[in-house]
């Protein structure tokens, strides 16, 4: 099976990850480096100058072609981009004008002569474009999937479609009428009862969620989205954004808000206290700091308000309605569309989602765990190839992958294991000396790193 890898070249990764680590990342623990091993698979990789820069002679990444999209090339299939950010949304967005699509096919032409994939995979992007120059591929988007960030394990998803209208959304109704029988009901309560429980304990703000629930008649989570690159919101800049929600939510109703954790944000705390001012129902904990993990508050809200974020979809399996404020990417799953549908929505009984969280974790979910399982992995790509080869994309290229138990088993584990942690930590700093333990461990790894540098004619920290 020949493999195309293609990290979209004008994604600048280095403006918060080196983007060496990010390719380490997909390259090599979601793409190759089993699969590699096994000879099952040829690889290649299309990546930035950057990138293929920092990669220079890593012997981790033997195996992989990698081929180098030079900057100026990219500037000139799309001459009327400014910025890679224009670069990006370009490709990302796939209305390139006929020209710019020949364009793109004679570099990739160049690039791979008759070399022809049979699997595309692409990040931090959408395959709209590659799917025209490769019609004979499998184009999917490599992305987080429900499961990404503490305290939960990773796991990842793979996007047939475009990417903001995703395969959920597009088999909607197929998903909700998904019929599973009382054990596998049983087994999906039972889990997300625990789940709720495990995140009340990792919690440290209890008292004062408590306290929040108690003075406003409902409390709503409100993620805010890190950018709008992508056209999914109806605002561009995130203050116009929650002002716009602000204005929409009744003042009886608390919104808590939280942010995205690696990317600079319009919300710092001077916006905040001048938001906060305006809205006496606003909430925000951590400005301008590393912030708790949404998922830590949904147990004490009430709905979650959500714009294309993958909390929103970890947040079905605990928060009891969802609100889509997104114009594609959260139909699938939602209960209300619009500010306007909250009121009506809170006041209903929550639903039942039993079956769709039970299709979504053993469908359209796969588990870090799976990648280092070159049979495994190449039966889940030649599964989805030998389908969507007879098929096309239907609600039927996702046959069932993990078993439930499995998912629960690993998500459930690794919540606990995070608890066990911290009340260990509680627990040590409660031990006589423990403090001044630390404080001396600190001090003599400072007086060491002093005296090296004195050594070496270098500057004392």
């Amino acid at each position: 099976m020949k493999i195309l890898i293609y990290a979209d070249p004008s994604c600048l990764y280095d403006v918060f990850l080196p983007s060496i680590q990010v390719m380490r990342d997909h390259l090599l623990r979601f793409c190759g480096r089993a699969l590699l091993a096994s000879g099952k698979v040829e690889i290649r990789a299309v990546v930035s100058e950057i990138t293929r820069w920092q990669a220079g002679g890593a012997d981790e990444l033997e195996g992989i072609g990698l081929i180098e999209f030079p900057y100026a090339d990219l500037c000139r299939i799309f001459p009327d981009c400014r910025s890679l950010d224009a670069l990006q949304l370009a490709f990302f967005k796939g209305r390139p004008d006929d020209t710019q699509k020949r364009a793109l096919a004679d570099w990739f032409a160049r690039r791979l002569g008759t070399w022809q994939p049979d699997v595309v995979l692409v990040f931090p992007t959408q395959p709209t474009l590659l799917r025209e120059i490769f019609p004979q591929a499998l184009c999917l988007t490599m992305e987080n999937g429900i499961f990404s960030r503490f305290p939960f394990p990773r796991s990842l998803r793979f996007e047939p479609v475009d990417f903001m209208n995703g395969f959920p959304n597009r088999y909607r109704e197929q998903i909700r009428n998904f019929q599973i029988g009382p054990e596998e009901r049983e087994a999906v309560r039972a889990f997300c009862h625990r789940l709720t429980e495990l995140l009340v304990g990792l919690c440290p703000r209890c008292a004062e969620l408590e306290a929040l629930r108690s003075r406003f008649r409902h409390l709503v989570l409100c993620p805010v989205p890190a950018s709008n690159r992508y056209e999914e919101a109806a605002k561009d800049d995130q203050i116009l954004w929650l002002m716009e929600v602000m204005e929409g939510v009744p003042s009886d109703i608390g919104v808590l808000i939280t942010f995205h954790d690696n990317v600079d944000s319009q919300l710092n705390e001077r916006t905040v206290a001048f938001l906060r001012a305006r809205y006496p129902n606003m909430v925000a904990f951590d400005v301008g700091r590393r912030s708790l993990p949404s998922a830590f508050y949904f147990p004490f809200v009430d709905a979650i308000l959500n714009c294309e974020t993958m909390t929103g979809t970890q947040g079905m399996l605990v928060c009891p309605r969802i609100i889509a404020l997104d114009r594609t990417y959260s139909a699938w799953m939602a209960d209300g569309f619009g500010l306007a549908s909250l009121p009506d929505v809170l006041a209903r009984p929550a639903p039942d989602r039993s079956a769709m969280i039970y299709w979504y974790l053993t469908h359209f979910t796969v588990m870090e765990g799976r990648f280092d399982d070159a049979d495994w992995y190449y039966g889940f790509l030649s599964g989805l190839l030998e389908r969507y080869r007879r098929d096309g994309v239907t609600f039927g290229l996702f046959a069932r992958t993990e078993a439930f138990s499995t998912v629960a088993d690993q998500v459930l584990g690794s919540c606990e294991r995070c608890l066990a942690n911290i009340r260990e930590g509680h627990r040590r700093r409660h031990v006589p000396l423990y403090g001044l333990s630390r404080k001396l461990g600190r001090w003599m790894s400072r007086a060491g790193a002093n005296l090296t540098a004195f050594a070496e004619g270098g500057r004392t920290a």
